[in-house]
C-alpha cells in the first residue's frame, strides 16, 4: 500500500510539479479578413519607401498603415485580383506581379496598366508574373512563369525579350536572369549560363555538369541573392564570384529561401527560421517574409493571413501556461511566481514555466474550484501563504525539492484581499479591519487573530500597502493611517484624501481616489509634496512597479507609464500612454523583474523587455493622399493651383503611418501667414469657401505616447476671380465712379431744380410784396404832400399853394411812373427828390435849406435802384429831424459818391437826432417809411441778387454835441457773386 502511494506521488510530481511550457514563440500580431485583409491567402508582402506595408492576395492587394488595411482590386485599376509579387523601383513606382501577366504599377494614387498607360502594352500573350527585380541601373525586370519571356522597363520605355531566340545546347527554362549592363543580361539555365545582348547574341557561354535546383523566391535585391546547389546555399553578390554557406538541416526538409537585408530565412513545413536556427513563427504554408518600417518581421501565409513578429527576439510569448486567471504575481531571486484562480502556484525560471503547487494534490474535493471572491496571496522569502474563504495554505519553502504543505481551516480566514509581511507577522486586509498572524502560521493555539481597527468602527478599509521601511498603511473613507504597534495612526499630512488603491515606490506614494483622481506624493519623510492628475480620459485600475523609477498603471484603455524623477528640481514625475504593439491590453495581472515585464492573460504569458515599454513612442509618418475639388480628384504636389471656382469646396485627404494598436491625433494649419493649428481626429480636412490668395497647408500627427512629427506642407494657390483682378477692379471702380457722378449730378440737378422752383416762388412772392410796398409808398407820399398843401391853404398862402400844386402835379406824375417799375435810374429818383425838396421849401421857407452834391465820376443814369428808395429817407430827415427844431439854420445835404464797388447816397441833417426825435414824438418804433424801406431793401437784395446796405449814424463833436444825423444807402455796383470786399 505504501509502495502504491509512493508511485502515485512520483507520477503526480512529474506531471504537475515539473511541467515545462511547450507553447513558446515570439510576440506577434495576427491579421486576417476579420481585420480588413481582402483574403487570408497571402502570397507576398512588401514595405515601400514611405513605410507602408503592401500585401498581395488572391483577392486584390492591401496597403496597411499600422491601423487599417486599404484594399485595392480591379475596381481601383488592377489588371487582375490575384497578385503574386510586389516590388518598388527607384522612381517610387510600386510594381505588381499579376496572374494575367499584365504589367502594372501604382504611382501618385493611381494604378497604371496598358489601359491608361500605353507603353505597358505587350506584343505577346503572357503567363503570370513570377518575379519582379529592381536592377542596379534603376530599371525593372519582370520575369514570367514560362521562363521564356521577360521584360525590362526603364523610365517609360518597355523592352520585351523572348529566350526562344537564344540557341544553346541547354534548352531548359531560365531559372535566373539579371541585367549586367545597358545592353546585356546574365541568363542561368539548369546546365548552362551565358550573357545575352539585346540582339540575342551570346557571349561567355559556360556549361555546368551539376545543375542548380531551386532559386530563392520572394523579394530579392541585387546586393545579395542565393541559389541552391544540392544541400548548399550559395550567395552570389556578384555573378563573377560566389561563396558557399553550408546549412545544417538536410536540403530535403527545406521548401523556400528568402533574403531580406542581411538575413536569410528558410521556410519549412513547420515554420520559418532565421539562418536555419531560430524559429520566428511555427506555421504551415508560409509564403514569404519581409520587414516593416519599424524593423519587425512580416510573415505571410497561404491560409491564415499575415503575422507581424516582434523584431526583439528577447521578447517571448508563452501560451497554455496556466488555467483560470492570475490573481497574484511576484518576482523573486528564485524566479517569477504567479498564483492562479484555480489555487495553483506557478514559477517561471530559465525560460520555463513550472507548476510548483497543485491544489488538487491536497485531495480536498469539497473545496475544489476556482476562486470566486476575495483571496489573499503572499510569497516572501520562499514562504508562500494563501487565504480564501475558510481555508489557508502555508508552504515554508517553495524552492524545496519536496514541498512541505500546511493546510488550515478557520472562519477567521474569510474575505481577506491583501497580505503583507512585516515584523515577523503577516498582515491581512479585510473591509472592517487589518488582521495579524505570525509568519509560521502558529495561530492554532490562538482563539482569535490580532486585529487593528480604524478609530471609527464605521470606517471601511478600502486600500492597504507597505512602505519601504516595512510599515503597513491602510486607507479609509476618512483618511490615511499607518500602523504603529497595534494602533492605527492618522497621517494628517494627507488631510482627508482617501486613496482607493495605492502603493509605495521608493520615496513616492502613488494612488487614486474613488473619484478617479490620481495622486503622486513625494518627500514622504519631510515636507510632503503632492501632484494630482485629473485630465486623463481613463479609469485607473492597478498599479505595478517596472523598476526603481517607472510605474505602469492599468486602465480601461491603454496602459499608462508613470516616470518618477526624484532628482529633478521642478517636475517630479511624468505620465504618458504606453504604446507597444505587442503588449497585451487588459492583462489579468503583471509583474516585473526590472529587466522584463510579464503580462498574464487567458493562460498566456507575454514577456517583454522593460526598455521596450518605457521607450518613447514612435511619432507617426504623415502623407498627403489627395485633394478633391467638387467631383474631381488630384494629387498633392509641392504647389497646387486652383481657380477660384474650383476652390469653392476643397477636401484634403491624408494618410498616417503609425505602429499597430495606436490612435493618431492630427493637427493642421491653413493660413496665409502665421501658423493657426487646429486639431482633428479625422483623416480629411474640409476647406470651405476660402478666399483667393496663397495658403500654406501644414499637417502633423502624433500618437498618445509620442510627440508631433515634423509637419508636411504644400502651397495652395487660389487664383483671383475675374472680379478681383486689377483690370476688373479698375473697370468696376471707374463704372462706380461714373455711376456715382451721374447720381450726384442727377441729385444736384434735382436739388437745384427744386431750389430753383422754390426760389422762383419766393421771388414771385417777394415781387408781389415789393409791389405792394411800392403801392403803399405812393399813398403815403400823396397823403403827406396833401397835408402840406392843406397847411398852406390854412395859412391863406394861395400863391405858394398854387405853386405847390403845380410842382406836386409833376411829382405825382413822376411817382406814378416810377412805382410802375421794379427798378428805376438813380437820376429819376433824384429828380423826384429835387421836386419834393422844392415842395418842402415852399412849405417851410427859411426853416429848410438843402443841397444836393453828386460826385463827378458818378453817372446817375447808369445806377438802378428801387423806386422811392431815397425819398422816404429825405422825408424822414425833414419831418423828424429838422421840423421839430424849427431853426433857420436847418440844413439837409445829399451827397452821392462811389466807395470801392459801392455807390453811396448819404443824407445828413443837423436836426435833433434820432433819440430826441423819438422822445419828442413819444414813439418807440420806427416810422412807416423806414420800415417799408428796410423791407424793400431785403426784397430787392433777394430778387436781384444785389447788395444794398442801410446805415444810421450820428456825428458829434468832442463834447458830445450832435453835429449831424447821417443815413447812408450803399448800393453794390456789381453782382453779389463778383463783389470783392
Amino acid at each position: 500500500m505504501n509502495k502504491c502511494r509512493i508511485f502515485f506521488f512520483i507520477v503526480v510530481f512529474f506531471i504537475f510539479v515539473s511541467q515545462p511550457c511547450l507553447g513558446q514563440r515570439f510576440p506577434a500580431l495576427h491579421y486576417t479578413v476579420e481585420d480588413g485583409l481582402p483574403s487570408n491567402t497571402v502570397y507576398a508582402s512588401f514595405c515601400d519607401m514611405d513605410g507602408f506595408l503592401w500585401v498581395a492576395t488572391d483577392k486584390g492587394v492591401a496597403r496597411f498603415n499600422g491601423m487599417k488595411f486599404e484594399v485595392f482590386t480591379t475596381f481601383n485599376g488592377l489588371p487582375d485580383n490575384e497578385i503574386f509579387s510586389i516590388n518598388q523601383d527607384y522612381e517610387k513606382r510600386i510594381w505588381f506581379g499579376s496572374y494575367s501577366g499584365e504589367p502594372c504599377f501604382y504611382e501618385n494614387g493611381e494604378f497604371h496598366t496598358a489601359v491608361n498607360t500605353p507603353f505597358l502594352r505587350l506584343p505577346f500573350h503572357a503567363s503570370f508574373i513570377e518575379n519582379i527585380f529592381i536592377e542596379q541601373d534603376s530599371s525593372v525586370t519582370i520575369k514570367y512563369y514560362d521562363k521564356i519571356h521577360f521584360l525590362n522597363i526603364k523610365h517609360n520605355a518597355l523592352k520585351c525579350y523572348n529566350l526562344s531566340n537564344v540557341h544553346v545546347d541547354d534548352n531548359s527554362m531560365a531559372y535566373y536572369l539579371r541585367k549586367v549592363s545597358e545592353t546585356s543580361y546574365y541568363i542561368r539555365r539548369e546546365h548552362a549560363s551565358f550573357i545575352m545582348d539585346t540582339a540575342y547574341h551570346i557571349t561567355g557561354l559556360q556549361y555546368h555538369q551539376n545543375g542548380f535546383v531551386g532559386l530563392m523566391t520572394g523579394i530579392v535585391r541585387p546586393a545579395g541573392r542565393y541559389r541552391m546547389y544540392k544541400d548548399t546555399l550559395i550567395k552570389v553578390p556578384d555573378m563573377a564570384t560566389a561563396h558557399r554557406d553550408q546549412l545544417s538541416r538536410p536540403a530535403k526538409e527545406r521548401r523556400n529561401y528568402f533574403q531580406e537585408g542581411d538575413d536569410v530565412f528558410i521556410i519549412k513545413s513547420d515554420g520559418i527560421f532565421t539562418r536555419d536556427s531560430t524559429c520566428l513563427l511555427r506555421k504551415e504554408k508560409i509564403s514569404g517574409i519581409c520587414y516593416n518600417y519599424l524593423g519587425n518581421y512580416v510573415v505571410t501565409t497561404l491560409n491564415d493571413g499575415v503575422y507581424i513578429v516582434s523584431k526583439d527576439l528577447t521578447a517571448q510569448h508563452y501560451s497554455d501556461v496556466y488555467q483560470g486567471e492570475v490573481r497574484y504575481a511576484v518576482s523573486t531571486p528564485s524566479g517569477v511566481y504567479m498564483a492562479a484562480s484555480n489555487k495553483n502556484l506557478y514559477r517561471y525560471q530559465d525560460g520555463k514555466f513550472t507548476l510548483v503547487f497543485n491544489y488538487a494534490t491536497l485531495g480536498l474535493r469539497s473545496l475544489q474550484g476556482d476562486i470566486a471572491g476575495n483571496a489573499a496571496f503572499l510569497l516572501h522569502n520562499k514562504s508562500y501563504y494563501y487565504f480564501y474563504v475558510n481555508e489557508a495554505v502555508y508552504i515554508p519553502d517553495v524552492t524545496a525539492s519536496v514541498l512541505v504543505k500546511k493546510y488550515y481551516t478557520s472562519p477567521q480566514f474569510d474575505n481577506f484581499s491583501k497580505a503583507y509581511m512585516a515584523d515577523s507577522n503577516v498582515y491581512l486586509r479585510r473591509p472592517d479591519a487589518v488582521y495579524r498572524v505570525r509568519t509560521n502560521m502558529d495561530f492554532l493555539t490562538q482563539k482569535k487573530l490580532v486585529e487593528v481597527r480604524p478609530p471609527n468602527l464605521k470606517e471601511r478599509i478600502i486600500g492597504m500597502a507597505q512602505d519601504p521601511e516595512g510599515s503597513i498603511w491602510f486607507s479609509t473613507v476618512l483618511g490615511m493611517y499607518k500602523i504603529a504597534g497595534n494602533k492605527p495612526v492618522l497621517q494628517t499630512a494627507f488631510k482627508q484624501v482617501s486613496l482607493k488603491s495605492f502603493g509605495f515606490f521608493g520615496k513616492y506614494l502613488v494612488g487614486y481616489t474613488a473619484a478617479n483622481k490620481l495622486f503622486i506624493y513625494s518627500h514622504l519623510e519631510s515636507d510632503l509634496m503632492v501632484d494630482s492628475i485629473t485630465n486623463e480620459n481613463c479609469i485607473w485600475d492597478k498599479i505595478y512597479a517596472l523598476d526603481s523609477t517607472h510605474i505602469i498603471l492599468s486602465t480601461n484603455l491603454h496602459y499608462r507609464l508613470l516616470t518618477l524623477m526624484p532628482s529633478s528640481p521642478l517636475t517630479k514625475s511624468s505620465l504618458i500612454v504606453v504604446e507597444n504593439s505587442f503588449l497585451p491590453l487588459y492583462a489579468e495581472s503583471l509583474v516585473s523583474d526590472s529587466r522584463f515585464c510579464y503580462f498574464f492573460k487567458k493562460g498566456s504569458v507575454v514577456k517583454l523587455p522593460v526598455t521596450s515599454i518605457i521607450s518613447e513612442g514612435t511619432p507617426p509618418r504623415i502623407f498627403f493622399k489627395h485633394f478633391r475639388t467638387g467631383n474631381s480628384m488630384r494629387q498633392v504636389d509641392s504647389m497646387v493651383t486652383l481657380s477660384y471656382r474650383q476652390a469653392k469646396d476643397v477636401s484634403i485627404a491624408f494618410l498616417a503611418l503609425a505602429p499597430a494598436n495606436t490612435k493618431v491625433f492630427y493637427a493642421y494649419s491653413i493660413s496665409k501667414g502665421e501658423d493657426n493649428w487646429l486639431t482633428t481626429t479625422d483623416d480629411e480636412i474640409n476647406f470651405l469657401n476660402p478666399t483667393y490668395g496663397t495658403y500654406i497647408v501644414k499637417l502633423k500627427a502624433r500618437t498618445a505616447a509620442s510627440k508631433y512629427c515634423e509637419p508636411v506642407n504644400f502651397i495652395l494657390v487660389i487664383e483671383r476671380p475675374c472680379w478681383a483682378t486689377w483690370w476688373f477692379i479698375t473697370l468696376v471702380a471707374a463704372t462706380a465712379a461714373g455711376a456715382v457722378a451721374l447720381l450726384v449730378r442727377y441729385n444736384l440737378k434735382q436739388a437745384f431744380e427744386k431750389k430753383e422752383k422754390a426760389h422762383l416762388v419766393e421771388v414771385r412772392y417777394l415781387k408781389s410784396e415789393y409791389k405792394a410796398l411800392n403801392a403803399l409808398m405812393n399813398p403815403h407820399f400823396i397823403f403827406n404832400t396833401l397835408n402840406n398843401v392843406q397847411g398852406l391853404i390854412n395859412k391863406d398862402e394861395k400863391r405858394p399853394a398854387m405853386e405847390y400844386l403845380r410842382i406836386f402835379a409833376n411829382l405825382i406824375r413822376q411817382n406814378m411812373h416810377n412805382i410802375s417799375l421794379e427798378m428805376i435810374t438813380l437820376q429819376s429818383e433824384m429828380e423826384l427828390i429835387h421836386n419834393y425838396l422844392k415842395l418842402e421849401k415852399l412849405r417851410f421857407k427859411d426853416l429848410l435849406n438843402f443841397n444836393i452834391n453828386v460826385a463827378a465820376d458818378v453817372d446817375l443814369s447808369e445806377v438802378m435802384i428801387p423806386p422811392l428808395l431815397i425819398q422816404p429817407l429825405v422825408e424822414n430827415a425833414i419831418k423828424h429831424g429838422l421840423f421839430p427844431k424849427k431853426s433857420t439854420g436847418n440844413f439837409l445835404g445829399i451827397e452821392i459818391f462811389e466807395r470801392s464797388d459801392f455807390l453811396v447816397v448819404a443824407i445828413k441833417d443837423n436836426g435833433i437826432g434820432f433819440d430826441a426825435a423819438n422822445r419828442k414824438s413819444k414813439l418807440q418804433h420806427e416810422s412807416f417809411g423806414l420800415l417799408n424801406i428796410k423791407k424793400r431793401i431785403e426784397h430787392i437784395s433777394a430778387i436781384h441778387n444785389k447788395e444794398i446796405f442801410l446805415v444810421f449814424d450820428e456825428q458829434r463833436d468832442t463834447d458830445g454835441v450832435l453835429l449831424w444825423t447821417v443815413v447812408s444807402v450803399s448800393i453794390s455796383l456789381l453782382d453779389v457773386g463778383r463783389t470783392i470786399r
